[in-house]
């Protein structure tokens, strides 16, 4: 399948924070992405709930070994096959337009190369409609 943007989640038994992570990438408003979960070999219930997910975009990827934090993001940036990428971690959750207005600007500026965004640190009783 061929795409505008690549995403890679990484992951390592941490499935309570990779479902909220991938709700918010599935539920964004931009949606011409692939999603490649890279599991960095957890044994908590990762693979089988990744497998459960019913949407092509998403692909799940068990490295044979460990490769630490680290490897895993080498693993992405050697692996990306798309007009632009991007890595997450687990625990990240994505405001809706995120991928939007990031391939907006991308599109619009030619000379930038990379687009960073700064985070909201939710404490444990708000959610991002709390903002």
């Amino acid at each position: 399948m061929q795409t505008k943007v690549v995403i890679f989640v990484l992951t390592y038994n941490r499935v309570n924070y990779l479902k909220s992570a991938l709700e918010s990438i599935l539920n964004q408003t931009y949606s011409d992405f692939i999603l490649n979960v890279l599991d960095n070999c957890s044994n908590d219930g990762t693979e089988e709930y990744v497998k459960s997910i019913e949407d092509k975009r998403v692909n799940y990827i068990r490295h044979e070994h460990n490769l630490g934090g680290i490897g895993n993001i080498s693993y992405a940036f050697k692996n990306c096959a798309g007009d632009y990428f991007a890595v997450f971690h687990d625990d990240d959750i994505l405001h809706d337009n995120l991928l939007k207005e990031e391939v907006a600007y991308l599109e619009n500026h030619e000379d930038c190369m990379a687009v960073s965004v700064s985070y909201t640190h939710l404490r444990a009783h708000e959610t991002c409609a709390d903002l």
